[in-house]
């Protein structure tokens, strides 16, 4: 029976350890990468596997507290539940289908989390938002790999910086290449860095408008 008892409080241990690495790894990736998450519905079983093991030990704990010895059945049962927690960081990603809504005055956008959304408003009145791609492409942030390009879509304002934006402007450094423009009721703008621009940024104006207007959803 103490061998049991032995083997238990060994695997438990074992079981806390691995869960809570994968408990501290999805608080990081949720932290920096949001969007990532909510596009995973299992997201949240891989993380909270860590109450499992907590669980079973404290319920171990006081079961032996109550009426020990325990029969080793107890323990073995114990067992096969800590190997079931130790399995869900395993999990693969389970595809949400999850859609961030911004809103740009009273039209609503719906963007795919892999483009990573941000800035945006989720109500009505909004200004401006972001998305990132991987290229020229506009490969999703998260479908690819690459570059870091931002573009984004305001409703004629620049960027929360106050006035109208410009109907055609680029401005290039070392560091990054930026390019805001204006066609009809809305602005768009492009940031990407200096070693990874275009050298007509201006022939990717269309697709970009073209990307973000597509994201536009009627009202229910």
């Amino acid at each position: 029976m103490r061998v049991y008892s032995i083997l238990f409080w060994m695997t438990a241990a074992a079981t806390v350890w691995w869960c809570g690495m994968a408990f501290i790894n999805g608080v990081v990736i949720g932290h920096y990468h949001r969007m990532a998450v909510l596009g995973d519905r299992l997201h949240v079983v891989r993380t909270g596997s860590i109450s499992i093991p907590i669980l079973v030990s404290l319920t171990m704990l006081a079961l032996w507290m109550w009426r020990r010895p325990l029969s080793p059945r107890i323990y073995v049962l114990g067992i096969i539940t800590l190997g079931f927690a130790a399995a869900l960081p395993f999990l693969p990603r389970l595809e949400s289908g999850y859609e961030q809504t911004y809103w740009l005055g009273e039209q609503r956008h719906s963007i795919p989390w892999v483009y990573a959304p941000f800035n945006g408003q989720s109500q009505p009145g909004g200004t401006y938002f972001h998305v990132r791609v991987r290229d020229m492409e506009l490969t999703p942030y998260y479908l690819g790999f690459g570059a870091n390009i931002t573009i984004g879509k305001s409703s004629g304002s620049d960027y929360g910086k106050g006035g109208v934006a410009p109907k055609n402007d680029c401005e290039s450094n070392h560091y990054n290449l930026k390019c805001t423009w204006k066609n009809g009721d809305y602005a768009y703008a492009l940031s990407v860095e200096a070693d990874k621009s275009p050298e007509d940024p201006q022939a990717f104006f269309r697709p970009i408008e073209k990307l973000l207007d597509s994201f536009e959803t009627d009202i229910p």
